[in-house]
């Protein structure tokens, strides 16, 4: 395990200057930043890079080192290989990448309605308890036909299981504060400790919402605000 310090390469939380700004910021980024500060990635992140790293450098440890790499365990250093599992629950198909990283890889980030195969009964079970489906395509059949099959199955799915769209709105302009309260709170600060440091420090809020600021006590703003940021960490609005 990583020590209690570590910062994960993170900013100091009290810099706003340092944190991304939502006007040249493009949205996979912000993806990597809130999936990289959450606590079950950066535990996996350790666990599979432990025994992956070890087995790539020997698997390697023949081969000669592309032009630029220094050493097979540097070159295989900040990205460790995953299993499915994980990549449909973070998004990264079959790969980690180091949470200390501040850029994510161009092709990090897949979407994750393609076709799915299960090694097992147990896994397709889960899936479909999070919600995902797999529908079958017979080839021979005509695609438009089948599509207008499948879309009649899933919205009957969705009535059934009570599952609702997400339509959330990115409110991009407060996510570099709710990256500094997590970090804050993952450096140790209390809450009192950021709210009296952050309310009143954000140049993009509104008067209104300082004047629905100006009633809460600086514990009980900081403590919703991390609440809220864990909400997009854990569910990003894509």
């Amino acid at each position: 395990m990583a020590p209690a310090n570590w910062r994960w390469g993170v900013p100091n939380w009290r810099d706003a200057e340092a944190y991304p700004r939502p006007t040249d910021t493009r949205l996979r980024r912000w993806m990597w930043e809130f999936l990289r500060r959450r606590q079950d990635y950066r535990e996996d992140w350790l666990l599979h890079f432990e025994k992956e790293h070890r087995r790539e450098v020997a698997a390697s440890e023949k081969i000669p080192l592309p032009p630029g790499v220094n050493s097979w365990a540097e070159h295989f250093s900040t990205v460790c290989n995953a299993t499915l599992e994980l990549g449909y629950r973070y998004g990264t198909g079959s790969l980690l990448l180091d949470p200390s990283e501040s850029e994510p890889l161009i092709n990090l980030f897949r979407p994750v309605n393609g076709v799915v195969s299960y090694r097992s009964k147990s896994e397709m079970e889960r899936h479909e308890r999070e919600m995902f489906v797999v529908f079958q395509f017979d080839l021979k059949r005509s695609l438009p036909e089948k599509l207008r099959a499948a879309e009649r199955h899933l919205n009957r799915l969705q009535k059934d299981r009570r599952a609702v769209p997400q339509n959330r709105r990115r409110q991009v302009s407060k996510w570099p504060r709710y990256l500094q309260v997590i970090d804050a709170r993952d450096d140790g600060a209390t809450y009192q400790e950021v709210g009296e440091t952050l309310t009143g420090a954000d140049p993009t809020a509104s008067q209104g919402e300082y004047d629905k600021l100006a009633g809460l006590e600086p514990k009980v703003w900081a403590k919703a605000q991390h609440e809220r940021a864990l909400e997009v960490a854990f569910n990003f609005p894509t």
